[in-house]
């Protein structure tokens, strides 16, 4: 039910917002996005398959993959996860898995940080192993570097059950920012 809800929500702000995928019409960005945030298993059938697809991004540069976790299934976000890899050089591939939402308000997270704050161990465990970059840095909504980590402390501070998520991040070397950057101040 909260799961349909998120999804509807989304879809709306899609509209309101628009895309800024230049290469895709502004009805098959909304139609692609939606079918991602639905988490629908049409997203690995043409024509969703070609690169103009694969690279779009919302207003928000919100990938794909992005969306695919609001309502998470571990055999798509494989299967995707396998598209993009077959589909691009190594470069491009880590720059999608890793890319960042740019948003005035709220995190600008990219996937690893959206599964790993809904809480999800197995999923981000695989994009960990896909190439995922547990200490890549982003910006809370006040400005200051985060990472997974920072988000996992976060999340374990406000009473949540993270003890599997943590051991997670914390066996692919992930380090709070503060650490990464040398920084002992508190973020």
């Amino acid at each position: 039910m909260f799961t349909s809800f998120l999804t509807l929500l989304y879809t709306l702000l899609l509209v309101l917002a628009g895309s800024a995928t230049a290469s895709l019409s502004p009805p098959d960005a909304h139609a692609y996005f939606t079918l991602c945030a639905s988490s629908d298993s049409k997203i690995l059938s043409s024509p969703y398959t070609g690169i103009d697809y694969l690279e779009a991004k919302t207003g928000d540069l919100e990938t794909c993959l992005h969306l695919l976790t609001i309502a998470p299934d571990f055999g798509l976000i494989k299967n995707y996860v396998e598209l993009l890899h077959s589909s691009f050089s190594e470069n491009e591939y880590l720059n999608i898995i890793n890319s960042k939402v740019e948003t005035t308000t709220g995190l600008n997270m990219h996937p690893l940080s959206w599964l790993i704050y809904g809480n999800h161990p197995s999923l981000s465990s695989y994009l960990i192993e896909m190439g995922a970059d547990v200490n890549h840095i982003f910006k809370k909504e006040d400005g200051s570097d985060v990472t997974v980590l920072d988000i996992v402390e976060f999340l374990k501070g406000n009473g949540a059950d993270v003890g599997e998520i943590e051991e997670v991040v914390k066996n692919a070397g992930g380090e709070v920012a503060r650490e990464l950057k040398g920084d002992n101040k508190d973020l």
